[in-house]
């Protein structure tokens, strides 16, 4: 049996403007920039300059798990198929 931690997020971490304060997505890749950026494609729009978590590793064309808060979004590495 897993555990539902969603309470003890929206307690840490209520929602601002009705908007959950933290979530996590999947994107592709659209491009790999050379200051470690990367352009992902997220919803049929490209978002341009998204930061990189250090160390994770990603491909053009892979799917990556993002974490988006209001306005900010982290590329934390790749989805393993």
């Amino acid at each position: 049996m897993s555990t539902d931690w969603t309470r003890v997020v929206e307690a840490l971490f209520p929602a601002a403007g009705g908007e959950p304060a933290l979530v996590l997505r999947t994107a592709i890749v659209d491009t790999e920039n050379v200051d470690g950026t990367v352009d992902l494609l997220l919803s049929g729009v490209v978002i341009p300059d998204v930061p990189v978590v250090d160390g994770a590793v990603t491909a053009e064309d892979s799917v990556v798990t993002v974490l988006v808060s209001t306005g900010t979004l982290l590329v934390l590495g790749s989805i393993r198929t």
